[in-house]
């Protein structure tokens, strides 16, 4: 499966069905409406859409013909009005970018309660979302199955027999997403580390180098990688690490990896791209983050995101546009293949 092939796919398939199916959208929102929203709960600051943000993905979702029939900008309100009007949820899938709950259950809420209902969602399944952000669990399961991974532990103890004192790592706060507690003091020599540090933080060999993010398509249950894209950081270098004001205030850009890297290296990652996202039970979509060594040019999984960014400042609208794509077709790409899925399990029922 190609992306110009899954993009037809939708296309007819979307032709057929779209005027039975309508979206509800989820997504934590800075000031929806104007207003201070305290249901979004312990959702960090940096996992907010802005209002533009939010307007981007309203506006993509309607270009590529979709009815959004109702918005909410919170899991509480949501869940609400299942309670009370379920009957209207029977041609519904649910469109989910919200990212509550605490620690390893950060955006399982709408995946448990939509498979508790049996409503199609846009995400993996809970279980799934949260294995993902587990670093300890996902770098153990996946070197053991051939994946590149950093030496990595939750504990300084873990790492003793397996770094130099002189070693570099860095240090990222457990069960945290989106560059969340991540500044450039994070980055520290092995010797320097504390045990009370490694209490709160999970510790991770530091690769020194370039960063990429692949964005993954599932069509058919198939799923597709996209070409890697490369980080290109604040201070205008290639290599450096996203930290979080960076991610709040969107100071980065993309590139191409294949500009500066061979291509064959590029390949190479993206088919550990879609074995990372099949041995983790990956749905509809996601994105797979590396590192690469800027001396060896060895690759390293980083992070798995469940619930990637695709905002028009994302690595997915980037390399859509570059094969291109339209915006909207990451959203067609995505429901087409949530609408699927469903219609699949009911006829095999």
């Amino acid at each position: 499966m190609c992306f110009k092939d899954a993009i037809e796919n939708a296309k007819e398939n979307l032709n057929i069905y779209k005027d039975s199916l309508d979206l509800i959208l989820i997504a934590h929102v800075t000031e929806p409406r104007g207003n201070n929203n305290a249901l979004q709960l312990n959702c960090s600051k940096t996992e907010h859409f802005t209002i533009q943000e939010f307007d981007e993905i309203y506006k993509g979702l309607v270009s590529a013909d979709f009815f959004i029939k109702n918005i909410f900008f919170n899991e509480l309100d949501f869940i609400k009005n299942i309670i009370f009007n379920s009957t209207e949820y029977s041609n519904i899938i649910v469109f989910n970018l919200c990212r509550n709950g605490r620690k390893m259950n950060n955006k399982t809420i709408i995946p448990a309660i939509c498979d508790l209902l049996s409503i199609p969602f846009t995400s993996s399944s809970a279980g799934c979302c949260a294995l993902s952000r587990n670093k300890l669990f996902y770098t153990s399961y996946l070197s053991a199955n051939g994946i590149p991974c950093p030496i990595s532990g939750n504990h300084a103890d873990d790492l003793i027999n397996c770094l130099s004192h002189d070693s570099l790592i860095i240090c990222k706060p457990k069960d945290s997403s989106a560059s969340q507690g991540i500044t450039e003091n994070n980055i520290i020599p092995f010797s320097n580390i504390s045990q009370e540090l490694s209490k709160d933080y999970f510790i991770q060999e530091y690769i020194d180098g370039y960063e990429c993010e692949v964005p993954i398509f599932s069509s058919s249950g198939q799923c597709f990688a996209m070409p890697p894209v490369g980080i290109l950081f604040n201070s205008g270098s290639n290599t450096g690490i996203v930290t979080e004001d960076d991610s709040i205030y969107n100071n980065y850009d993309f590139y191409n990896l294949s500009d500066i890297l061979d291509i064959n290296i590029c390949k190479r990652i993206m088919a550990d791209a879609e074995k990372v996202f099949n041995l983790m039970g990956l749905e509809k979509y996601g994105r797979i983050d590396f590192r690469i060594d800027k001396n060896t040019h060895r690759h390293y999984l980083m992070d798995i995101s469940t619930t990637p960014y695709i905002t028009k400042h994302s690595s997915f609208a980037f390399i859509v546009n570059k094969y291109g794509g339209d915006y909207s077709d990451i959203f067609r790409l995505i429901v087409n293949e949530t609408f699927s899925r469903e219609h699949f399990h009911k006829d095999k029922n």
